[in-house]
């Protein structure tokens, strides 16, 4: 394994938490474009009617300030990602290692040729494909699909969206890209709290899903509410989430409507 950097560009909600029009945002923005910024630096401020007590945006990350978007009120930071990436082992002779030995190579050839592991082994993947398809079966039939121009109250959710709903089963940053401006993504998996970022970069209208993780729901919540225009929304797994996919999609404040 070795390390690799990704660059990945987010984008935080500035008019929408200090309740300014995104032309305006300039005027409350304390960075610059091409500035470095930390975690907890100060990225806005806007003071009260009375002047008071003062709201302060503080960044959720480490980067770059690339862009400031008066057009959707958000500024765009450049974060640097490291990821790992697997590394072919090779020995002396330049042969890809296996991680088995020689001696456990050679047994397996000569069971291999007796034919009776190669046959043992079909018939498990054959038993376990059996078990999936039924259990996937069984899935697909405690599934519903939602008609259209129906209203559906989601478990949970916050914000509001509009676009055609793009099925991905697992969603991560690493996924997101331009083409998906205006969409609404459909996932299995509840999307960590940089992916929100970055889908708000690229014009991601909303993100649904149907887990149950009610801790991570909070925290995530709490995390992103009134920080990002993507809307959110969590669902039922009892709903066939792949339904959605192709259809107009509409998240408001926890409700779908399907058009």
């Amino acid at each position: 394994m070795q390390r690799k950097t990704y660059e990945q560009t987010i984008a935080i909600d500035i008019s929408g938490p200090l309740k300014i029009k995104a032309k305006d945002i300039s005027k409350y923005l304390v960075i610059s474009i091409g500035e470095q910024i930390n975690e907890e630096s100060v990225l806005a401020k806007k003071k009260s009617f009375l002047g008071v007590d003062k709201i302060e945006i503080r960044s959720p990350v480490e980067g770059t300030v690339s862009n400031i978007d008066t057009e959707k009120g958000v500024i765009l930071v450049s974060v640097q990602e490291i990821g790992m990436e697997e590394e072919d082992s090779k020995d002396e002779l330049g042969h890809k290692e296996t991680g088995h030995s020689s001696n456990e190579i050679t047994n397996y050839e000569l069971r291999k040729e007796n034919g009776e592991e190669e046959e043992k082994k079909k018939q498990e993947i054959d038993e376990e494909v059996e078990i999936e398809v039924n259990k996937r079966a069984e899935k697909i039939q405690k599934t519903k699909k939602i008609n259209s121009s129906v209203k559906t109250r989601g478990l949970d959710g916050f914000g509001d969206g509009k676009g055609i709903g793009l099925y991905i089963e697992k969603f991560n940053s690493r996924k997101i890209s331009s083409e998906m401006r205006d969409l609404i993504i459909i996932c299995d998996n509840l999307p960590e709290i940089k992916v929100f970022y970055k889908a708000s970069a690229v014009g991601i209208e909303g993100i649904i899903c149907n887990t149950r993780n009610e801790g991570k729901i909070e925290k995530l919540k709490k995390e992103m509410e009134n920080k990002t225009h993507v809307g959110f929304l969590v669902l039922s797994n009892e709903i066939d989430l792949k339904s959605l996919h192709g259809r107009m999609l509409e998240i408001d404040n926890g409700v779908l409507e399907v058009e």
